[in-house]
This record gives C-alpha cells, structure tokens and sequence, in this order.
C-alpha cells in the first residue's frame, strides 16, 4: 500500500510530499509541475492519455463532478404500475442525473431510437412516472446515498 501526505501553502509555490510505501519513506520539496509528473510516475497514473477521459462503464455516456448520462440499449424489463407488475420491452434510453456528491437531485430521461452521439434525436419518455420537462418522479426512493466505486474499464 501507498500512501502520501502532501503540504500545500499559499506562501510559496512549491509543494512538499512525504510518500511511504511498505519499503521505502521520500520526502521532497519540488515545485507544482514536478509535483505533477512525480504523483504520475509514482502511482503509476497515465499521462500518456493527453487529458482524455477513461470510460468508467460503457453505460455512462458522459460524467463530471455533479451529472452522469447513461446510455441503456432497449431490453426487456419488469416493471410495476399501480400494484401490478408487467414485463414490457423497455425502450432505448438516455439518462442524465444531476446530483451533489451525497444526493441525487434530479433524473431526467429520454428515448431514442439510433443512438449517434451528440446528435442523437431525443424523444419523450414513454413512462407513466413523469413529472414536467422530461424529469422522472423519484418517489419515496432514497435520494441521501450515492457510492461511487468506478471500476475502470480499458
């Protein structure tokens, strides 16, 4: 295991980092873009990608710190409506979830039909659980916990 405790101070440009691991303890003080290329190297995060995002899942379209989009190809799905529980053929789907990093504030959804990127035409979602502006009424469902635990897919 590796850990790293890292000094940061608004009085000078350069940054201090301790690094132990189960063999070896640095300590260093370097400026920030050393500080970078050293953090890359040691954890062995890839530099190589030029900034490009890595797909989480091959679900989620799009991410950032407060919004998800999730593409989910048409599937057969149960689903409940007023008490009873019927297997329908669920549409292709697009998903964006806005939330804080504790609770999910809104879901919207939309269907189509040939998913192309950006330029996927969108349409209204058929469900009966919708409230206006294409947002799904998310009931009583917990809304408080969110667990992000992304396994990176290559």
């Amino acid at each position: 295991m590796k850990q790293a405790i890292i000094r940061l101070d608004d009085t000078k440009e350069d940054v201090d980092i301790l690094i132990t691991s189960a063999n070896e303890e640095i300590f260093k003080t370097m400026d920030r873009n050393a500080f970078l290329k050293f953090i890359n190297k040691k954890f062995k995060i890839d530099s190589n990608s030029g900034g490009k995002p890595k797909i989480i899942h091959p679900n989620i379209y799009a991410s950032s710190d407060t919004c998800k989009v999730i593409v989910q190809e048409e599937q057969m799905k149960i689903v409940s409506y007023r008490g009873d529980a019927y297997k329908i053929r669920f549409p292709n789907s697009i998903y964006i979830i806005r939330h804080d990093m504790t609770k999910v504030n809104e879901v919207s959804a939309y269907c189509y039909k040939v998913f192309n990127g950006l330029k996927t035409v969108l349409y209204k979602y058929p469900m009966p659980n919708m409230l206006g502006g294409n947002k799904i009424c998310l009931g009583t469902a917990s809304k408080s916990r969110i667990y992000f635990t992304y396994t990176y897919y290559k």
